[in-house]
């Protein structure tokens, strides 16, 4: 049975001259765990004749994802935004989100770090840090449960 819960969502991320292995990141915030923006998949106009004409075009994924102040994940956060700064070059990301709720799995290829808090801002509490990841690609799949 298919639900709309995201807590048992499981999020992976990948920089692979960076890390072996793509890492689970955790702590995300509550409310603005992940998500993405809407995209154009077409260039289109209508002519003076009143005819509409329409074409695909390639398009940008922007995945963006919150992580609570205290998330462990920062660390990789910040050790990609480090590295990058140290090395002058952007490293490659991958991200593969899996949603059991309604059964499908996302694999996000070919990306890179587009902006992000270095710090969580302060206030009574400290508040979550943000990040907004590019790619080239997502495929959705459905999810198989064996």
């Amino acid at each position: 049975m298919r639900t709309i819960t995201s807590a048992n969502s499981v999020f992976m991320l990948g920089a692979s001259k960076l890390f072996n292995i793509p890492i689970q990141m955790q702590g995300y915030a509550a409310d603005d765990a992940f998500s993405s923006e809407d995209v154009e998949f077409m260039e289109k106009y209508i002519g003076v004749d009143g005819k509409l004409s329409a074409g695909f075009i390639p398009y940008i994924v922007m995945l963006d994802f919150t992580l609570a102040a205290d998330s462990a994940s920062n660390l990789i956060m910040d050790a990609i935004i480090t590295t990058e700064k140290a090395i002058r070059e952007k490293l490659e990301l991958n991200a593969t989100i899996v949603i059991p709720g309604v059964g499908f799995t996302y694999a996000f290829t070919k990306g890179y770090l587009d902006k992000g808090s270095v710090i969580p801002s302060s206030g009574k509490t400290l508040k979550p840090r943000k990040f907004s990841l590019a790619f080239q690609d997502v495929s959705p799949a459905p999810l198989v449960v064996s």
